[in-house]
């Protein structure tokens, strides 16, 4: 999207979605050191996980949410920064998620924009939220 064409308040539903896959979440929990027996231990998570299910990898639905807006947002354009990131309802494995995307703060002199993502399972269960700036070409 071209920075000129960007309104505060202005949303915007991605394209592409993703179907989480137990591959995924082994792999980002190996690469970022995590050994959270609530995302790789099955029985573990039946005996003290709420949903009695493995959680998702919380570092991965974040990658996620950037990942695909980028795609359109900014595919050449650098992060000024990223806040804000909650996670209101576990992911799990099988999840397919889309991503959405609201403008919440420009700056015409610096050309940078503030989006706010969401990231919703097929049946809208959220399940991420995160603020971030970047600045667009």
């Amino acid at each position: 999207m071209d920075f000129d064409t960007l309104d505060v308040g202005q949303s915007h539903r991605h394209a592409l979605t993703r179907t989480l896959t137990e591959t995924d979440n082994l792999l980002a929990s190996a690469l970022i050191m995590s050994g959270e027996p609530l995302q790789l231990d099955a029985v573990f998570a039946a005996r003290h996980a709420p949903s009695g299910e493995r959680l998702f990898n919380s570092v991965f639905t974040l990658g996620l949410m950037i990942g695909i807006s980028d795609r359109d947002f900014a595919p050449l354009a650098p992060n000024e920064g990223i806040e804000e990131a909650v996670f209101p309802h576990p992911a799990r494995i099988g999840d397919t998620i889309r991503v959405e995307s609201e403008v919440v703060a420009l700056d015409r002199d610096t050309r940078s924009v503030r989006l706010r993502h969401r990231a919703l399972t097929a049946q809208d269960t959220c399940i991420g939220i995160a603020t971030r700036e970047l600045r667009l070409p």
